[in-house]
């Protein structure tokens, strides 16, 4: 079976057996029958798809687990306690043992999983346009917003998986990477080179931004124009233009849309964990606390050896992170909110996505931080770059300013943020990746560390 075939129409039928199963029972059609004209003659159809997309982002193997919290962390060492357990789930894959039949499942659902997902989105660009001339939409707003929000997802989802199955820019601009979908088809596609992927994620964003120009920034659900903006930031620095970079993360900061949590919410009686006014673009993950209890918490340690899942980081480890014990930095609420110690014990879980504090299962996916990071490394003086760390220290962490005064110095406090910031985010490693440097502890390096294979079943298409 090849990429495309797999891809499209796994997730498409699940989709239409959906929307189908609310018709009388005499009347559902065969799923190959279904009529996609019918789909798409009104803007329900087009808010269908493009949440049949988001939904199937959300799954555990992609960002509702395997790109934010297990899998992508567990690549870059986050978790203490991993390689000291042979029995562990992940053992093989803290130790990058990709050929691994356990290691390869989980990263071949990422890769069909993600193109699946830009097959909806793909369906929904096919026929927006035409629905549009015939007076589906509401408004030419509306025609708008499905249209840029599809652009914008299909150059997201394209950009991790550039990241997780091509070689670094840093390593390699022009090595042979990933197919770049535009159209809705079963025909292979030629893989193109890592350049030629990052300009056509940056052509679709820079379409979506235009598009979504007078749709405000939402819950943060939807991929929005300022989520454009941002992403638009990541892929430039990852592709080493830091001036555009700094442009659109000034953007974003300058826009007022988003801003840091306060205190009184860090310290309320139930806290927003999640930081929810920084998030730019987030998915709601069915069955959250579930996934909470299976890595994070004392269900998960009192599991028989055999068994155990959970994912721990020593408390030391944290203390160090966070400069805990540095005047000033005790404060910080990413130890405080993120980390929670068991009962009656010393072992420390990871508490950010805990349900209680997190109502609508709020992953988030681009954060305000990192544009304040981005900006500080896309910077060419020093005290220029260090203001925007010292925005994020005092303003949204509530400790000190930073005291770097050279580049080096500068550049090592952002890795530093990176570790402290982006705990069950995923992207920690991708910013070992795009600098092309170690990961501490890592017992690879280089393609052996950082490329993940492309499934078996696909490699004859990759021409």
């Amino acid at each position: 079976m090849n990429l495309l075939r797999r891809y499209i129409w796994t997730p498409l039928c699940v989709l239409l057996l959906g929307l189908t199963a609310c018709n009388k029972w005499l009347d559902v059609k065969p799923l190959s029958q279904v009529d996609e004209a019918e789909l798409f003659s009104s803007a329900q159809g087009f808010e269908d798809v493009m949440v049949g997309a988001y939904t199937q982002c959300a799954m555990r193997s992609l960002y509702g687990a395997t790109l934010s919290t297990t899998l992508i962390e567990v690549l870059a060492q986050r978790y203490t306690n991993i390689k000291t357990n042979t029995f562990h789930q992940y053992y093989e894959a803290a130790l990058y043992n990709y050929a691994n039949g356990t290691v390869k499942a989980l990263t071949d659902s990422c890769w069909y999983g993600l193109y699946g997902a830009v097959a909806q989105c793909n369906f929904l660009l096919k026929n927006v346009d035409a629905a549009n001339g015939k007076g589906v939409f509401a408004s030419d707003q509306q025609y708008r917003l499905y249209k840029g929000q599809a652009l914008g997802t299909r150059a997201f989802l394209h950009f991790d998986l550039l990241r997780l199955f091509a070689p670094s820019f840093a390593a390699d601009a022009g090595a042979r990477s990933i197919p770049y979908m535009v159209n809705f088809t079963v025909a292979p596609q030629a893989s193109l080179s890592t350049t030629a992927v990052l300009d056509s994620c940056i052509s679709d964003l820079t379409k979506a931004d235009t598009l979504l120009w007078d749709a405000g920034k939402g819950n943060g659900f939807r991929f929005s124009r300022w989520a454009a903006k941002a992403l638009l930031a990541r892929i430039y620095l990852y592709k080493g233009n830091k001036a555009q970079a700094l442009n659109y993360a000034r953007q974003v900061i300058n826009s007022g849309q988003y801003r840091f949590i306060t205190s009184a919410e860090a310290s309320a009686a139930k806290p927003d964990r999640v930081f929810t006014p920084e998030s730019i673009f987030a998915l709601s993950v069915f069955g959250l606390q579930t996934l909470s209890d299976t890595y994070f918490s004392e269900k998960a340690n009192g599991s028989t050896l055999p068994e155990r899942s959970y994912l721990q980081v020593s408390d030391a480890t944290l203390k160090a992170n966070y400069d805990y014990t540095v005047s000033g930095y005790g404060s910080d609420p990413r130890y405080k909110l993120w980390w929670q110690l068991q009962t009656g014990a010393t072992t420390v879980f990871f508490s950010k996505y805990w349900t209680a504090d997190n109502a609508l299962n709020r992953v988030p996916l681009i954060t305000l931080p990192e544009l304040y990071y981005i900006a500080a490394e896309a910077e060419t003086d020093v005290a220029a770059g260090k203001a925007y760390i010292d925005s994020v220290h005092i303003k949204g962490r509530f400790i000190p300013a930073i005291t770097a005064t050279t580049t080096a110095e500068l550049q090592a406090q952002i890795a530093k943020e990176y570790v402290k910031e982006f705990y069950g985010a995923g992207q920690l490693f991708f910013y070992y990746k795009r600098r092309n440097e170690a990961v501490p502890g890592a017992s690879a390096a280089g393609n052996a560390l950082f490329l993940l294979p492309v499934p078996v079943a696909e490699q004859e298409f990759r021409f």
